[in-house]
C-alpha cells in the first residue's frame, strides 16, 4: 500500500485522511470544524454517560472541539467523549492530531483507539498544552476517542468544573477494505436486439467505503461519459468529510451510437465505479454488449410482421468448407396470416470475433409477394448472419443464424521423390483467406504402422504475415524402406474465426540409403 500522499493544516480542527485501498493508494481529508471551507461535524461526533460533560465547539476562538465538566459530583465511569469513526468498510490505521487537556483529581482526559476486537489502548495523556500525538494502529480500529473520565471504580469523583480535554488538526490514515460495485447496467440501450441512433443507459453503483465518486462509461475500451457525484471536496482536491462521496449513485446518460466510438455489429460496453482516492482508486466495472445496426433503412412499408431466417434448406447452423456461398431465406408473414409484401428488409454479417463489425451483404431487399427475401452470402470466414427490419427508430424485427466454415490448409513436402537417411524434409503450410496471419500450426506425423505423433519436437507453429509456417526433420537410423505419412493441423484458437481443421494427407517414402 501507498502512504498518505499530502497532508493539510488549517485553524480549528482538520481530519486529513489518506484511503488505502487493498491494491492501491490516494488519500481524502475530512476537515472538522472548519466553517470558512464549508465543513461541519464530519465523522467526529460527541458521546456521554453523564450529563456533567458538556461538548465545546471553539473553531473561532481555535480551540476545536473539546470536552468540559460543570462543577458537581459524578458517578464512577461517568465520560464525555469525541468520537471519530470511519465510514463503514473502512479502518482507521495511523494518524495525529494535536490535543491538550486538565486532569484533576479523580477526572483524566485520554486518547484512545478502540479496536474492532479487543481492549481499548491509549495513545496517551494530553497535559495542558497543545501538543502533538502520532500513533499507528496494529490492527484494524473502528474508532479514535478524545475522552473526559472520572476514572474511580466505585465512589463519585469530587465536584469542580476543571477538568477538561481539546482536540485539533487531527489527521488520519484510513484502509478501505470494500471496493465499489456496479449494480446496475439497463435503460432503453439493452431493450430490444439491435440499437440505433440515440438511446438511454441507465447506472447504478455502490461503494460502502468512501463512497462512489465517478462512474466511467466506455465504449469498445474507448471512454464515452462520465457520471460524477456530489463530492464534498475542497478547491485541492482534498474532502471536506470523512465519507466525501455518496455510498450510491443512481444516474442515466444518453448514449448516440452514431459516436466515433461505435461501430456496426458488435459493441462492448462497460460501466467503471471509482472510490475516493486521489491518485489510484479502487474500481470495479461491469460488462455488457450490444448490437448496432445505423446503416439499414428504416422500412417506408411498417406493417407488423414475423419473421424466419434460416439457409436454404431450414438450418439455423450450417457448416461449409473454405470459399463456399451458401444462400439464406428470410420469409416474412402478418400476425393473422397473409405474405409480408413489401417491406425493405437487410441482410447483413460479421466475423464470429467479439466486437467485431458488421457490413451489409449487398443493398437493402424488397420483399416478394410471398413475403420472401433470398441472397447467397459472399465467402470469408465463420460468421453471425443477421436478417433485419426496421419498422421504426425503437420497433425492429431481427433473426440472426450461425455459419461455420472449415480452413484451408495447404500443405506441401519437399523435396520431391524418395528419401533416404541423411537427408532433410521440410514441410511448407499455408493458410487461405483473411485471418491467416500468426495463426498456430501443428504439424503431425504417422510412422509406419504407428499413430499420429507430433512430427518433431518444434511441431508447433506460427504463421507468418502471408498465413505460412515451415517445419523440417533430417531422418536417420531408418533401416530397410519405410513410408512416412505427414499432415498438418490448425487447431480452434482464440481470434481465428474458423473451425478447427486440417490439411490432406502427404506420403513420403523413406528408405536407408541414397537411391
Amino acid at each position: 500500500m501507498n502512504p498518505l500522499v499530502r497532508y493539510l493544516a488549517l485553524a480549528c480542527l482538520v481530519a486529513v485522511v489518506a484511503i488505502a485501498p487493498a491494491a492501491r493508494a490516494g488519500p481524502y481529508v475530512a476537515v472538522q470544524c472548519a466553517p470558512h471551507l464549508g465543513a461541519g461535524q464530519g465523522g467526529f461526533h460527541f458521546s456521554r454517560n453523564s450529563q456533567d460533560f458538556h461538548r465545546v465547539r471553539a473553531c473561532g476562538s481555535g480551540e476545536g472541539l473539546g470536552v468540559t465538566h460543570e462543577r458537581s459530583r459524578t458517578g464512577a465511569g461517568g465520560y464525555g467523549a469525541w468520537v471519530a469513526e470511519p465510514p463503514a468498510g473502512t479502518n482507521l490505521i495511523r494518524g495525529r492530531l494535536m490535543a491538550r487537556g486538565r486532569s484533576v483529581g479523580a477526572y483524566q482526559p485520554r486518547l484512545l483507539l478502540v479496536p474492532r476486537e479487543g481492549a481499548a489502548s491509549s495513545i496517551g495523556s494530553p497535559r495542558r498544552r497543545y501538543r502533538t500525538f502520532e500513533w499507528r494502529a496494529g490492527r484494524p480500529v473502528d474508532r479514535l476517542v478524545a475522552r473526559l473520565t472520572c476514572t474511580r471504580r466505585t465512589d463519585r469523583c469530587r465536584r469542580t468544573d476543571e477538568p477538561r480535554i481539546s482536540i485539533k488538526r487531527a489527521r488520519f490514515h484510513l484502509f478501505d477494505t470494500s471496493p465499489p460495485a456496479v449494480t446496475g447496467v439497463g435503460g432503453a440501450l439493452f431493450g430490444a436486439p439491435v440499437q440505433r441512433g440515440t438511446q438511454s443507459l441507465t447506472v447504478r453503483a455502490r461503494d460502502a467505503g468512501s463512497g462512489v465518486r465517478v462512474v466511467l462509461v466506455r465504449i469498445n475500451h474507448k471512454l464515452l461519459d462520465s457520471v460524477g457525484s456530489s463530492c464534498n471536496i475542497g478547491a485541492q482536491q482534498l474532502a471536506l468529510g470523512l465519507s466525501p462521496c455518496p455510498n450510491s449513485v443512481h444516474s442515466g446518460i444518453s448514449v448516440n451510437t452514431l459516436l466515433p466510438g461505435f461501430h456496426e455489429g458488435q459493441n462492448s460496453i462497460t460501466v467503471c465505479a471509482h472510490d475516493y482516492a486521489d491518485a489510484s482508486p479502487n474500481e470495479r466495472c461491469a460488462g455488457r454488449r450490444i448490437r448496432v445496426d445505423n446503416d439499414c433503412p428504416i422500412s417506408d412499408l411498417t406493417p407488423k410482421l414475423r419473421a424466419n431466417f434460416a439457409f436454404a434448406g431450414g438450418r439455423n447452423v450450417k457448416r461449409v468448407k473454405f470459399g463456399r456461398r451458401p444462400r439464406v431465406v428470410g420469409r416474412f408473414a402478418r400476425p393473422l396470416g397473409g405474405p409480408g409484401q413489401g417491406a425493405l428488409v437487410c441482410v447483413s454479417e460479421r466475423p464470429a470475433l467479439t466486437n467485431s463489425t458488421e457490413r451489409l451483404v449487398g443493398p437493402p431487399l424488397r420483399t416478394d409477394a410471398r413475403g420472401r427475401i433470398s441472397t447467397r452470402l459472399p465467402t470469408g470466414p465463420s460468421r453471425v448472419v443477421y436478417l433485419t427490419y426496421w419498422r421504426g427508430p425503437e420497433r425492429v424485427v431481427s433473426r440472426a443464424i450461425h455459419l461455420r466454415v472449415k480452413p484451408k490448409l495447404g500443405l506441401r513436402v519437399r523435396p520431391r521423390g524418395r528419401l533416404h537417411n541423411g537427408q532433410t524434409m521440410i514441410l511448407r503450410a499455408r493458410l487461405r483467406g483473411p485471418f491467416d496471419g500468426h495463426r498456430e500450426i501443428r504439424f503431425l506425423a504417422k510412422p509406419p504402422g504407428g499413430h499420429w505423433v507430433p512430427f518433431s519436437t518444434h511441431f508447433v507453429k506460427r504463421t507468418n504475415r502471408h498465413g505460412v509456417a515451415r517445419v523440417s526433420h533430417t531422418f536417420r537410423h531408418v533401416s530397410g524402406t519405410q513410408t512416412f505419412r505427414f499432415k498438418a493441423r490448425v487447431p480452434h484458437q482464440a481470434g481465428y474465426p474458423y473451425l478447427a481443421g486440417h490439411s490432406q494427407v502427404h506420403r513420403k517414402a523413406v528408405t536407408a540409403g541414397p537411391g
